[in-house]
């Protein structure tokens, strides 16, 4: 749970920096003298924002195969072959493809969801136990309650 809070805070920041971009450079386009400064100024722009996009494309894939190994799930192997992984054009770390990220956070949603149900089976039997004792006692105390007076 811990993690998915500082995994939370650094993605907030990361926003924070993105606003913080585009507002700068919307200030310095205002104050551009010609269309070739702000061409310049755009690209400047947009590759600050791809750099910022790539870092949370890194922060959620590492997030999402940490929690694939905590459920003992299959990441797909480091292999180029296999078309699962790609390589940052900015930090030149490896990542899942979009397709093999949206696979298997697919894989880690449906373990969730099985050990989920399994607690909630749990949970309604401990429910159903607590009701047939409280019940149980009840009916004790009413045939005591009477047999006394």
């Amino acid at each position: 749970m811990l993690e998915g809070v500082i995994l939370a805070c650094k993605l907030g920041r990361l926003e924070g920096a993105r606003k913080r971009i585009y507002a700068r450079y919307e200030r310095l386009t205002r104050s551009a003298f010609n269309k070739k400064d702000e061409a310049a100024l755009a690209f400047e722009q947009h590759m600050r924002i791809n750099e910022i996009d790539d870092a949370v494309q890194q922060l959620q894939n590492n997030h999402l195969i940490r929690v694939a190994h905590k459920y003992r799930l299959v990441v797909p192997p480091l292999d180029e072959k296999r078309g699962s992984w790609e390589e940052s054009g900015f930090t030149g770390k490896w990542r899942l493809t979009p397709k093999a990220f949206i696979e298997l956070r697919k894989a880690v949603r449906a373990e969730r969801k099985a050990r989920h149900e399994v607690w909630q089976s749990h949970i309604v039997g401990i429910s159903a136990a607590t009701g047939l004792i409280g019940g149980i006692t009840g009916l004790l105390s009413v045939i005591f309650f009477h047999a006394t007076k």
